[in-house]
């Protein structure tokens, strides 16, 4: 490495320490993605998508093919989603992504995107679900409606006793108006006005129907359904064929579908079925996954479906589909190596341009700096995640030289030796001292800590993990509207049916505007009750929680079916963000480190809810009341 030759004596490496070289992207982290899109990668694909995307807003059905999305690791497929979400919101529709971490999952995983979805807040403040019922309501002629979105939503919000009145005139009008509606969709329009309520009692239970397909006899009583249970199927269906009234339209995106396979192929418990442990048992679990896809694609109205995936899974799918007779999946469309260095430059000035903007009065010499257009030429030919991984490695290098220098064609790489770990993780505690999450803001910083945390764990916990279990952390899924929660979720399983998951969520929030929305999101998300014995939710917080009405009774709720309070103090929250800093810092050797250095298990934060997680702790906390 040489120094740069403009005169600057190297540029401070503190304006480095911001840049996000680590690579790896989750779909729940694509809001996050604007200012890092290079909108001429993989251009052919998102011109393609755009094609599709127009006939379906003019009104085109949904009997398209399936747009497969196929390429290896760190290709670029999750920030291509981007594109696709932020044309899809452009284009007035709903933008739908499902993780899908087992087959035997699909329809409910489904069912809580769709839901995810709807709860969304766009730039005006208004929920998806909102948005939906006006559709139904326009549709359905009602002449008296709210002139603005905003006044529909406070209307809604303050339906309590005509609730049962509008559910009543909308199902009747709708029967009219629309023929050939999906059974339950009487059900689920009465869900969906429920959501838009401030009623606890009715739209916790609404929001546990919509993800669930099932609610207990009483509260299905109270919403005035006809089944309790359908099952997430049917609703699935159901509420997606209301998302097509007044012109609505939906890109479902199945993220990853190479996750449901490759589970069951190392998943240590798969002897305890039978059935897939039979030779022959990764093509079944092929073929299911097929034919849900083909459901899908074949059962949704004004629906555009789309999926990501490896192509040997693509492969597999297709070989399956094609045994099956099904129609439903179009030709390959592969992301391809990048070999533009123009293209390859500009994907990494997007990602240090934040950073040199937090170095007052210094002006790098070309955008990609300290990365040389030689840098470039060295990297053709290789996906987006190993060229920013090369370029981390050279980030890396600087930041122990004190200073930045510009990249050099003889540079190696190599991992890093624990001793250097631990100096990170000692200097990023010092500097992360006395942070606390903000009322509003940091989301994503906040999320990665948290789930760098929990990695830590996972990692600390490998080595004793019994045969025939396994740990892990489930997958992330598409933030609720501008704000992303602070969550994660884990899982445990002894046994194939044998599992129980600990849902983690930091809510800082001191205002009850912005606590209730995401208490109430967390106690359905999680599926907690009195009844679930399987389900654990954890709410970290540094204060009490507000003091309205409406927080206490909602807070109430939550101790009573078994949910934790947790004590969010400054050492933990200095934990996760060192956590996060050695992970960013040393991808490809933390989780050795952290196995191997305990941070979570010595630090008591979550103690007891993850020793209930792997089955320590095995009574859970009786239930509490509000303060």
């Amino acid at each position: 490495m040489t120094g740069a030759e403009d005169g600057t004596g190297g540029l401070k490496p503190e304006c480095l320490l911001k840049a996000d070289l680590s690579g790896v992207f989750t779909v729940g982290q694509i809001e996050g993605a604007t200012d890092i899109d290079v909108p001429s990668i993989h251009l052919n694909v998102k011109n393609e998508f755009m094609t599709r995307l127009r006939a379906l807003a003019a009104g085109a059905s949904s009997g398209r093919l399936i747009f497969p999305v196929i390429a290896g690791a760190g290709a670029g497929k999750t920030h291509l989603l981007y594109d696709f979400w932020r044309k899809t919101i452009k284009a007035g529709g709903y933008f739908v992504p499902v993780e899908l971490p087992d087959i035997q999952a699909f329809w409910s995983r489904s069912c809580e995107a769709v839901v995810e979805c709807l709860l969304s807040e766009g730039s005006d403040g208004i929920s998806g679900a909102v948005r939906l019922v006006h559709g139904m309501l326009s549709t359905a002629f009602f002449t008296s409606l709210p002139s603005t979105l905003e006044e529909l939503s406070s209307w809604l919000a303050k339906l309590d006793g005509k609730l049962p009145i509008v559910q009543r005139n909308l199902t009747e009008k709708l029967a009219r108006i629309v023929p050939g509606l999906p059974p339950g969709w009487q059900d689920a329009a009465r869900c969906l006005v429920s959501l838009c309520t401030d009623d606890f009692a009715v739209s916790i239970p609404a929001e546990r129907w919509l993800t669930r397909g099932a609610v207990e006899a009483e509260e299905a009583a109270r919403l005035g359904l006809s089944e309790p249970g359908p099952g997430t199927e049917k609703v699935f269906f159901a509420v997606n064929s209301l998302m097509a009234l007044n012109g609505g339209f939906t890109v479902l995106v199945y993220d990853q579908l190479d996750a449901s396979l490759s589970d069951y192929r190392n998943d240590p418990g798969q002897g305890d079925d039978p059935e897939i442990s039979r030779p022959g048992w990764e093509g079944r679990v092929a073929a299911g996954l097929a034919r849900c896809l083909g459901q899908v694609q074949s059962g949704t109205r004004r629906t555009l479906v789309t999926a990501t995936c490896i192509g040997e899974v693509w492969g597999t799918l297709g070989k399956e589909a094609e045994r099956l007779g099904l129609t439903l999946f179009s030709r390959d469309t592969p992301l391809q190596p990048l070999t533009d260095a123009a293209v390859m430059e500009a994907l990494l000035a997007a990602r240090l341009k934040a950073s040199f903007a937090e170095a007052p009065g210094f002006v790098p010499p070309y955008p990609s700096y300290p990365f040389p257009r030689a840098f470039f030429e060295s990297t053709k030919g290789l996906y987006p995640r190993e060229i920013i991984r090369r370029a981390n490695d050279h980030v890396e290098a600087c930041r122990k030289l004190g200073k930045v220098v510009e990249w050099t064609p003889d540079e190696g790489g190599g991992g890093s030796p624990p001793s250097e770990l631990d100096a990170c993780f000692a200097a990023a505690l010092l500097e992360a001292s006395g942070r606390m999450p903000p009322e509003k803001g940091e989301e994503l910083l906040w999320l990665d800590a948290l789930t760098a945390f929990l990695r830590s764990f996972v990692a600390e916990r490998a080595g004793s993990v019994p045969a025939g279990a396994a740990l892990r952390l489930l997958p992330r899924v598409l933030p609720k509207g501008a704000v992303l929660p602070i969550r994660a979720e884990m899982e445990y399983r002894t046994g194939r049916l044998s599992a129980r998951s600990l849902h983690v969520w930091l809510i800082p929030s001191t205002d009850a505007r912005a606590f209730l929305p995401r208490l109430k999101v967390a106690v359905t998300a999680s599926g907690i009750s009195l009844r679930n014995k399987g389900s654990m939710l954890a709410v970290a917080r540094s204060s009490p929680p507000p003091s309205s009405p409406k927080a206490a009774e909602l807070y109430s709720y939550f101790l009573k079916n078994g949910g934790v309070p947790v004590m969010l103090d400054p050492r933990a929250c200095a934990l996760m963000l060192a956590l996060k800093a050695v992970s960013d810092r040393h991808a490809g050797s933390w989780e050795e480190w952290a196995a191997k250095a305990r941070p979570v298990s010595g630090s008591g934060f979550l103690k007891s809810e993850l020793d209930w997680l792997m089955g320590i702790w095995i009574r859970r906390h009786a239930p509490r009341t509000a303060p």
